[in-house]
């Protein structure tokens, strides 16, 4: 029997070796191309989720009944402080102050919200400091987390986060930023 199992282990790991040995050079051989394909098709892809997630968590954005407001640091400043639940860039953040809002005072956020401009270009800093939770109907609708210092939020799409820049021109711009850090405090 056992001679049966080591057979048969050997043509697998011979049939997975060979297989090994052709596949490599021929994605080698074709990688541009394949590269080219891959990147042909996702692209737009993901442009058009992208733009689905900003229209989705910014101009449609649906009545809310409660909004978090968060502040963060990039350290802890006390014992047994809150870790907030995503890290970002690989760093991981601590929330200094959280407040909720209900009601109309909820709404009155999310209509300054539904007014930004916002758009794909970015600047790179991202070193985020506040984050906005909306929710309706008792569930989490979207989250944005913000960089006051560069103009620019992470917001979630359908695999991971992406970085969109807040036009900071804008009245809408700095009467959230005015709200935001009236309520929780601004980035230290």
């Amino acid at each position: 029997m056992w001679g049966r199992i080591k057979r048969l282990v050997k043509i697998v790991l011979i049939t997975l070796l060979a297989s090994i040995l052709f596949a490599v050079p021929v994605v080698w051989w074709q990688w541009d191309g394949i590269r080219e394909e891959f990147l042909d098709a996702f692209i737009p892809y993901w442009k058009s989720q992208v733009q689905a997630a900003i229209r989705a968590g910014v101009k449609d954005l649906p009545a809310v009944d409660k909004v978090v407001v968060m502040r963060f640091e990039n350290k802890p400043v006390s014992v047994g402080q809150k870790k907030y639940a995503t890290a970002i860039l690989g760093g991981q953040l601590y929330i200094a102050k959280e407040v909720s809002l209900i009601g109309s005072d909820a709404e009155a956020i999310a209509s300054i919200w539904r007014k930004l401009n916002v758009g794909k270009d970015f600047t790179a800093c991202h070193e985020p400091h506040h984050a906005v939770r909306f929710y309706g109907n008792g569930r989490q609708l979207t989250e944005f987390i913000i960089c006051f210092h560069c103009s620019n939020a992470s917001l979630p799409v359908s695999f991971g986060r992406e970085l969109v820049g807040l036009d900071d021109t804008k009245p809408e711009y700095q009467a959230l930023q005015a709200r935001i850090e009236a309520l929780v405090g601004p980035a230290n």
